[in-house]
This record gives structure tokens, C-alpha cells and sequence, in this order.
């Protein structure tokens, strides 16, 4: 437990911040509510999954084993879902990387706009051009 705690410590922080980096500083509040309702939701699901993978490879509920289920039984069960999200943890890690790549120029500045920029009132009166793409006031 102590390594997947550890583990965890290593890696939330710098998913939220990447995530988080890639939302308008503006929209901070509601993409770190989207984020935190997101991850537990996954979380949930994640553990219900597992669960069912688990007792999948059991072959019986494991509450209420049959008569010929034994201690062996239960261990490859284990081992195979510890494969499954060693798997997982692979593909995430993957992932990780590939999302941590942000282009030069992609991140908003935090706190600030450029001169001439939209500030959070301004968005409103402007909008694109379903034509032309190009801004028109409303």
C-alpha cells in the first residue's frame, strides 16, 4: 500500500499541473472542477472494473467460494489482475508522456493578456465567423 501510495504521490501532481496547464487561466476554477469530478468518477469505475476482472478470473464470487476453490486459486487471480494493471499503469505512463508534449507557444500565460487581447468580459461581444472564420462584433 505504501507503494502505490508513493506512487500515486508521483504521479498526480504533475498530471494536474499538465492538465491544468492546457486550460485558459480564466477557466482555471471550472477545468480543475472538470478534472477532480473526472477523476473520481474514474476512480470509481476503475475499482468496480478491476472487481469484475478479478473475480472473472476466479471463476466464483470470491465472498463465497465453491468447495473446490483453493488458496492457489485466489493467488492467479490476483496475479493475473496485478498483470492487467501493470498493463494499464504502462499504457497511462505512455499516455503521460504524450500529453506532457505541449508545442512552444500553446500554454496560455498565466494572469495575463497581451496587449489588444480579450480580456473575460470581452469574450462575449466578439465571436467567429461560421463563413469565414474571421471575428464579428454581435
Amino acid at each position: 500500500m505504501g507503494v502505490s501510495g508513493f506512487g500515486q504521490g508521483l504521479v498526480v501532481a504533475p498530471l494536474v499541473d499538465t492538465v491544468l496547464s492546457r486550460v485558459h487561466p480564466d477557466d482555471a476554477g471550472a477545468g480543475s472542477g472538470v478534472l477532480n469530478t473526472v477523476t473520481q468518477a474514474g476512480m470509481a469505475f476503475g475499482v468496480a472494473v478491476i472487481g469484475a476482472l478479478y473475480r472473472g478470473f476466479l471463476g466464483t464470487n470470491p465472498q463465497a467460494p465453491g468447495p473446490d476453490t483453493g488458496m492457489a486459486d485466489f493467488a492467479e487471480a490476483f496475479d493475473l489482475t496485478a498483470y492487467v494493471l501493470a498493463a494499464l499503469a504502462v499504457g497511462t505512463a505512455l499516455l503521460a508522456v504524450r500529453l506532457g508534449r505541449v508545442p512552444a507557444g500553446a500554454r496560455p500565460a498565466a494572469g495575463a493578456h497581451a496587449e489588444g487581447a480579450q480580456g473575460p468580459a470581452d469574450r462575449s461581444a466578439v465571436r467567429p465567423d461560421a463563413a469565414t472564420g474571421a471575428d464579428t462584433d454581435r
